[in-house]
Protein backbone atom coordinates (compact mmCIF):
# COMPACT_ATOMS: atom_id res chain seq x y z
CA UNK A 1 0.00 0.00 0.00
CA UNK A 2 1.05 3.60 -0.92
CA UNK A 3 1.18 5.58 1.91
CA UNK A 4 -1.48 7.73 0.84
CA UNK A 5 -3.46 4.44 1.65
CA UNK A 6 -3.98 3.13 -2.22
CA UNK A 7 -3.07 -0.50 -3.16
CA UNK A 8 -0.40 -0.74 -5.08
CA UNK A 9 0.15 -4.31 -5.92
CA UNK A 10 -1.73 -7.75 -4.60
CA UNK A 11 -0.31 -11.38 -4.08
CA UNK A 12 -2.09 -14.57 -2.56
CA UNK A 13 0.77 -16.47 -1.90
CA UNK A 14 -0.27 -20.13 -0.75
CA UNK A 15 -3.77 -18.43 0.38
CA UNK A 16 -2.95 -19.45 3.80
CA UNK A 17 -2.23 -16.51 6.36
CA UNK A 18 0.80 -15.04 6.84
CA UNK A 19 2.17 -14.93 10.46
CA UNK A 20 4.53 -12.10 10.16
CA UNK A 21 6.18 -10.25 7.67
CA UNK A 22 9.17 -8.42 7.41
CA UNK A 23 11.25 -5.98 4.78
CA UNK A 24 14.99 -5.63 4.49
CA UNK A 25 17.11 -5.57 1.62
CA UNK A 26 19.30 -8.31 1.21
CA UNK A 27 20.91 -7.91 -1.46
CA UNK A 28 22.41 -4.76 -1.55
CA UNK A 29 20.23 -3.01 -4.40
CA UNK A 30 18.95 -0.12 -2.40
CA UNK A 31 15.32 -1.88 -2.34
CA UNK A 32 14.09 -3.73 0.27
CA UNK A 33 12.42 -7.09 -0.10
CA UNK A 34 9.12 -9.18 1.55
CA UNK A 35 9.32 -11.82 3.53
CA UNK A 36 6.12 -13.32 4.94
CA UNK A 37 6.47 -16.38 7.14
CA UNK A 38 3.43 -18.12 6.05
CA UNK A 39 1.04 -21.15 7.42
CA UNK A 40 1.25 -23.18 4.64
CA UNK A 41 5.50 -24.21 6.15
CA UNK A 42 6.92 -21.39 3.86
CA UNK A 43 8.57 -18.45 4.03
CA UNK A 44 7.94 -16.57 0.78
CA UNK A 45 10.59 -13.58 -0.57
CA UNK A 46 9.15 -10.86 -2.66
CA UNK A 47 10.48 -7.80 -4.69
CA UNK A 48 8.66 -4.15 -4.15
CA UNK A 49 6.69 -5.21 -6.80
CA UNK A 50 5.06 -8.32 -5.40
CA UNK A 51 6.94 -10.89 -7.57
CA UNK A 52 8.06 -13.98 -6.10
CA UNK A 53 12.08 -14.22 -5.94
CA UNK A 54 12.20 -17.49 -4.21
CA UNK A 55 10.35 -19.67 -1.30
CA UNK A 56 11.95 -21.56 1.53
CA UNK A 57 10.11 -24.55 3.17
CA UNK A 58 11.57 -27.33 5.36
CA UNK A 59 8.70 -29.13 5.64
CA UNK A 60 4.84 -28.61 5.98
CA UNK A 61 4.86 -27.12 10.13
CA UNK A 62 3.61 -23.67 9.71
CA UNK A 63 6.14 -20.54 9.96
CA UNK A 64 5.79 -17.96 12.49
CA UNK A 65 8.13 -15.61 12.40
CA UNK A 66 10.77 -13.83 9.99
CA UNK A 67 13.42 -11.56 10.62
CA UNK A 68 16.47 -10.62 8.66
CA UNK A 69 20.65 -10.72 10.34
CA UNK A 70 23.69 -9.26 9.35
CA UNK A 71 26.92 -11.38 9.48
CA UNK A 72 30.20 -10.56 7.99
CA UNK A 73 28.24 -8.05 5.51
CA UNK A 74 26.65 -10.94 4.36
CA UNK A 75 22.24 -10.89 4.95
CA UNK A 76 21.06 -14.06 6.16
CA UNK A 77 16.72 -14.62 6.84
CA UNK A 78 16.02 -16.16 10.18
CA UNK A 79 12.53 -18.06 10.53
CA UNK A 80 10.79 -20.35 12.70
CA UNK A 81 8.33 -22.33 12.48
CA UNK A 82 5.38 -24.52 14.74
CA UNK A 83 8.28 -27.31 14.27
CA UNK A 84 10.60 -25.76 17.37
CA UNK A 85 13.13 -25.00 14.91
CA UNK A 86 15.03 -22.03 13.95
CA UNK A 87 16.85 -21.38 10.11
CA UNK A 88 18.96 -19.26 8.81
CA UNK A 89 18.28 -18.64 5.16
CA UNK A 90 20.37 -17.30 2.26
CA UNK A 91 19.82 -13.81 0.57
CA UNK A 92 18.72 -16.46 -2.48
CA UNK A 93 16.41 -18.91 -0.53
CA UNK A 94 19.02 -21.80 0.23
CA UNK A 95 19.80 -23.25 3.89
CA UNK A 96 22.67 -20.53 4.65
Amino acid sequence: MSYEGEILWKNQLSGYMNHDLWADDINNDGVDEIFAANADGSVYCLNNKGHLLWQFKQNDAPMYSVTVVQKDNKAYVVCGGYDNSFYYVSNEGGIG
